[in-house]
């Protein structure tokens, strides 16, 4: 903590300034008183752990490297005894692999001659199954080349006997048949097919010879009658006589049986050509029915004899593939068995030496490990003896240093501290002597509002350092604070203060009200404190005494002291509605609180009200209730501070809630003969109000306040402020469309103008009490129509 430099008394912020800077105090001791103490017993800690755990590390070290070196023959023990079992179990297993390996060769030797054998049965089987399966297919065939060419025969006799009914038909006879031809072509089939197409059309032609169809049937009686009738026909034109008829008619039908017989004989050579190449096509026909005949036969023999001869073949070369692999199967696997007994004592020996190696390293492994856990210990003992004694040179500087930051805490920030306690003090005791005491009357009115006014003493009395922090910090004599720490209201903010009382100490809260209010008109400058104070149990009688002001100056305390309900309603409602004057007129968004505002106001500026309550919430109604909540929490802001004094054990109304009190209002508690100042930091300490001014001194205050407000109350404007800037702003307006003429200042930063000319406001009235500064209105109204206009 390095707090700031002693502020003056213009920088003061009661109670918190208060407040804050004794809790520092206080804290700053006990924090200086705590710290040191801890830096003290932390540093005999650490050094006693120090030395402890340089004891137990030396002792780890010790340990450890022992248990290493066990470890290392333990590790070695179990390491042999391992390395012995899995050679054990190594040469076990390779016999095992051995075994077992053999008896994997002698089976798969047998699976392999089951495997020839089984392929040997299923080779015959295959061969004796394809033969069953073909060996009617010869005969069957053969029948069914028997049945057709049967079926061949039938056709053609059937041809043959139709030749023969078209040459009765043709009243021809059959003729001689040839001798058949001795050989036939190479393919007997194919030939019969052609051939007995051949008689098929030969039969087809047969039937239709235009010569031979004349002498089918009597197809020749018309052409004989006919013949007959035109020799007839032709006689008798020649000759027309039955004779010459008949001669014509005999004639006619010798020329008919000559032309017959002509065709006949053509009608037969018709024939007989026709048979001769059906004659042909016959031999050609019974030569391949025989042929056909006899190669079926030779085919059915031969497939027979084929289908035997495969399959005894197909056995054979069953036997020749696959017997010799029962042989060569038995005769491999006696091969593999001998290699591999020649290879297991290999094998064996290989595994005794790397026995022997794993042993061996086992051993160096051990001794490497003892070497490392002595070195290491060795080691360890050197580093840990070196760190020991930095630690414990650092542990001591370390102790140095902070006792003294602690030493240098103190030193710098208690004296500032209890500076700035003294300054609060001296503030208070020059601009607020006793109200009874002769400065007090002696009064001069103040110039600017103070930042706090007291209205009694606190006993501050506070041990700074204990003796053994003093020793250790190397501080002579005692910081011991005793002295009248002042209980104050705080402006511009913290000036509502509630005070709480029983039955018994009601008069003395009073009394306490009174004083406060009084110390109120005493600090602020003449005329910028107001009151409006309710009294619904006194009836006035508890600021009877503050009424003097209206005498001297009217609108310090209102017209009264209220004490109805109605008329306390009214009252809350003004005040709320100042306070909303004072923030959509005045504050807006442009100044944070009624003090901003006030310093750019200067001449003008509004004054601090009050509203002073006793024997709250007696006349308070619901309405007035709610207006005091908003009066509370937003007044400050404004410059509206409450004053208020209830009993604690009065009721409170159920739409008032007590904990804005709390949060708006400093907190007096006075009962069963105690008085505390409940803000933190001073709540406990003793608390001496001041003694409240007698009736005689209190008149004489207040008048000279009045008296002073009086005086105060003619603010004057200079003419500057509402006349042209600069050379630029004169004779720059025009009363063409309306009078505009600034009269003085409307707020912190604005002008009050009067406007003529605008709709209806055509004319003003100027009214006022002698003295009131009408005819002063009329020359600033006139002398700035004269440099605005032109």
């Amino acid at each position: 903590m390095e707090p700031d430099a002693t502020p003056t008394s213009h920088d003061l912020r009661f109670p918190d300034d208060v407040s804050i800077w004794s809790v520092e105090y206080e804290r700053l001791a006990l924090e200086v008183n705590a710290e040191t103490r801890s830096v003290i017993e932390g540093h005999e800690r650490d050094r006693d752990a120090e030395i402890e755990r340089h004891r137990v590390a030396g002792a780890d070290l010790e340990s450890t490297a022992e248990h290493r070196i066990l470890e290392a023959n333990q590790t070695l023990d179990r390491a042999v005894a391992t390395i012995g079992r899995q050679h054990q179990e190594a040469r076990a297993e390779a016999e095992n692999v051995m075994k077992i390996d053999r008896d994997l060769i002698l089976r798969e030797a047998i699976d392999r001659q089951n495997a020839a054998k089984a392929a040997i049965e299923e080779a015959t089987w295959l061969a004796e199954t394809v033969y069953e399966a073909n060996e009617d297919r010869p005969r069957l065939e053969y029948e069914e080349s028997r049945s057709e060419l049967a079926k061949s025969r039938e056709d053609f006799q059937e041809l043959e006997r139709r030749m023969v009914r078209e040459s009765r038909r043709y009243l021809q006879r059959r003729p001689r048949r040839p001798e058949a031809p001795e050989t036939l072509p190479a393919d007997p089939e194919t030939t019969l097919r052609l051939e007995l197409a051949t008689a098929r059309e030969v039969v087809e032609r047969f039937r239709r010879i235009p010569i031979a169809i004349l002498y089918r049937g009597p197809i020749f009686v018309p052409p004989l009658m006919a013949s007959v009738g035109f020799g007839a026909g032709l006689g008798w034109w020649l000759d027309p006589s039955a004779k010459s008829a008949q001669i014509g008619a005999a004639i006619g039908l010798g020329a008919f049986v000559l032309i017959y017989l002509v065709g006949y004989v053509f009608a037969t050579k018709a024939v007989r050509s026709g048979w001769r190449a059906f004659h042909r096509a016959e031999g050609l026909i019974l030569l391949a029915f025989d042929a056909v005949e006899r190669d079926a036969g030779d085919r059915r023999q031969r497939e027979e004899t084929s289908l035997v001869v495969t399959r005894d073949r197909e056995l054979e070369e069953a036997k020749e593939k696959f017997k010799p692999r029962i042989g060569d199967a038995k005769r491999k696997a006696l091969d593999r068995i001998r290699k591999l007994e020649k290879a297991a004592p290999s094998r064996l020996a290989e595994l005794d030496r790397d026995f022997d190696e794993k042993l061996a390293k086992a051993r160096v492994d051990c001794e490497q490990a003892i070497d490392f856990a002595r070195r290491a210990r060795e080691d360890g003992v050197a580093e840990e003896s070196r760190r020991h004694e930095t630690r414990m040179s650092e542990a001591q500087r370390e102790f140095t240093v902070r006792i003294a930051a602690q030493r240098t805490s103190w030193i710098t920030n208690a004296p500032v501290l209890s500076s700035r306690l003294t300054t609060a003090i001296e503030f208070v005791e020059a601009r607020f002597p006793p109200l009874n005491s002769d400065r007090a009357a002696n009064w001069i009115p103040p110039t600017e509002p103070p930042r706090g006014i007291p209205f009694g003493n606190l006993s501050y009395r506070r041990t700074a350092l204990e003796p053994e922090v003093r020793t250790a910090l190397g501080l002579d004599g005692d910081d011991r604070l005793e002295f009248p720490l002042p209980a104050a209201l705080g402006l511009p903010s913290r000036a509502s203060m509630s005070i709480v009382v029983d039955e018994k100490s009601r008069d003395r809260g009073l009394a306490t009200l009174r004083s406060i209010m009084l110390r109120i008109l005493l600090a602020v400058p003449p005329g910028k404190a107001q009151f409006t104070l309710l009294d619904p149990v006194g009836l006035g009688e508890n600021f009877a005494g503050f009424m003097h002001l209206e005498d001297e100056r009217p609108g310090l305390v209102g017209e009264r002291i209220w004490t109805e309900r109605g008329q306390i309603e009214q009252r809350l409602v003004n005040l709320t509605e100042t306070m909303e004057t004072v923030i959509q007129k005045y504050l807006r968004n442009e100044f944070e609180s009624i003090e901003a505002y006030n310093e750019v106001a200067g001449e003008i500026a509004e004054p601090y009200r009050f509203l002073v309550i006793s024997d709250f919430p007696q006349g308070f109604s619901e309405e007035a209730v709610r207006r005091l909540t908003s009066v509370l929490r937003s007044g400050p802001r404004c410059g509206v501070f409450t004053l208020l004094l209830h009993e604690a054990k009065a009721a409170m109304p159920e739409t008032f809630d007590p904990s804005v009190l709390v949060e708006t209002s400093l907190q007096l508690r006075l009962d069963e003969g105690r008085t505390v100042y409940e803000v933190p930091g001073l709540s406990e300490l003793p608390l001496t109000l001041d003694d409240a001014p007698t009736d005689a001194r209190l008149i004489d205050l207040v008048k000279d306040v009045g008296r002073a407000a009086a005086e105060a109350g003619k603010v004057e404007v200079p003419f500057e402020t509402i006349a042209p800037a600069c050379a630029e702003d004169f004779w720059s307006r025009s009363a063409t469309e309306e009078i505009r003429i600034p009269l003085g200042r409307s707020g912190a930063s604005r002008l009050q103008d009067l406007v003529l000319g605008r709709g209806t406001a055509q004319h003003a009235l100027i009214a006022g009490k002698t003295g009131s500064g009408k005819s002063t209105l009329l020359h600033a109204l006139i002398t700035n129509l004269a440099c605005y206009r032109v």
